[in-house]
């Protein structure tokens, strides 16, 4: 009977420890960085004495990243990684956002900077996170930073 009620108290344990941290583990990578990996917590059918017990699972990889767009009519902060004149055409601009992703940059992206009101135009801006107040920004800026030295916020706007 007490093996019983140990191991109820152990599943329930282990359940709720499991709803409230959804956000996943973070682990530090060999490009730099930290990734998030999500780890899913499976609940087994019952045992002949009632009880349920949960079991956790392989992580899964973190999703492939890719380049992100500028979220359309959005008016937000982010951090400038980069800015390439358009002359040399797209291609720079892209390579510097794959490389942010490889050393583990998130939401990375490429805009022309012609499009926005708040930008100078003529450049191939690459740029990391879209977020709502300057204070989010200025959070991840030292992260961006230890790739890219020079980056810096930004308020992009239409």
């Amino acid at each position: 009977m007490l093996a019983l009620v140990v191991a109820v108290a152990g599943a329930a344990a282990a359940i709720a420890f499991a709803r409230s941290d959804s956000s996943g583990d973070a682990f530090a990578v060999a490009t730099g960085g930290v990734r998030t990996v999500q780890t899913a917590v499976t609940t087994v059918p019952a045992t002949p004495t009632g009880t349920t017990t949960a079991k956790k699972t392989k992580p899964k990889p973190a999703a492939k990243a890719g380049l992100i767009r500028w979220p359309r009519g959005t008016n937000a902060w982010t951090i400038v990684l980069v800015s390439l004149p358009q002359t040399g055409g797209g291609a720079p601009a892209r390579s510097k956002a794959d490389e942010a992703l490889q050393r583990g940059l998130r939401q990375v992206g490429v805009i022309d900077s012609s499009r926005f009101a708040s930008l100078h135009p003529g450049y191939y801006v690459v740029f990391s996170g879209v977020y709502p107040s300057e204070e989010e920004a200025t959070g991840q800026l030292q992260r961006a930073k230890a790739v890219f030295p020079l980056a810096y916020t930004r308020q992009i706007a239409d």
